[in-house]
């Protein structure tokens, strides 16, 4: 994909982009096409939208039934991150990257992982194999296939990396309200309380 051989390697357009075919029972709207995008999380707020329910109180998605009933994007943003154990271009470590895109821009950037602490696992950024750029940022409405990355000293370049950034802290800072239960409770003893009795 994108040019080389293999998938799930890379955070491009072509391996993220998937169909959302709806079919909304009492709507007048038949056989419309939306180009706005939308992401998975977005599915369960719509559906109970259409459904005239409440949100869900800790949904990280959005609505999609005011995108698709006016066909205007609302402004979302998506992000994305994938790790594999193993990196095509490179022998070395594993292949992790993060990306992001809005209906205007996409930014993508390689992080190299770094030995294991007591706090976690550290990640820090590493040049693009191929164009030896710590991110890749491209314009989606002149280049939509993603083929030609923004130089760093064109103003469009900034202008979606500070966009990044804002969803990137946005995203910690929700992800940090969602209560979590007690890490004990997340697992399970391998034994029975029989075997243990």
């Amino acid at each position: 994909d994108h040019g080389s051989i293999g998938h799930r390697s890379t955070l491009y357009r072509e391996l993220l982009h998937i169909p959302l075919i709806l079919r909304v029972p009492g709507t007048a709207q038949r056989g419309q096409r939306a180009t706005q995008l939308a992401r998975i999380t977005d599915l369960a707020p719509s559906l109970l939208d259409w459904c005239g329910l409440p949100p869900l109180p800790d949904a990280q998605g959005r609505s999609l039934r005011e995108v698709v009933e006016t066909g205007k994007g609302d402004g979302r943003s998506a992000l994305h991150r994938i790790y594999s154990g193993f990196n095509r271009d490179r022998a070395g470590p594993a292949n992790v990257r993060e990306g992001w895109r809005n209906e205007h821009f996409t930014v993508i950037r390689h992080l190299k992982q770094l030995p294991l602490t007591q706090e976690g696992q550290p990640f820090a950024p590493w040049p693009d194999p191929r164009s030896n750029r710590d991110y890749l940022v491209f314009d989606r409405i002149e280049d939509p296939q993603e083929f030609r990355p923004l130089p760093a000293d064109d103003p469009r370049y900034s202008e979606a990396l500070g966009l990044f950034q804002l969803a990137w802290r946005e995203q910690e800072a929700q992800v940090l309200r969602i209560p979590h239960s007690p890490f004990a409770l997340r697992y399970s003893d391998p034994k029975s309380a029989e075997e243990l009795a």
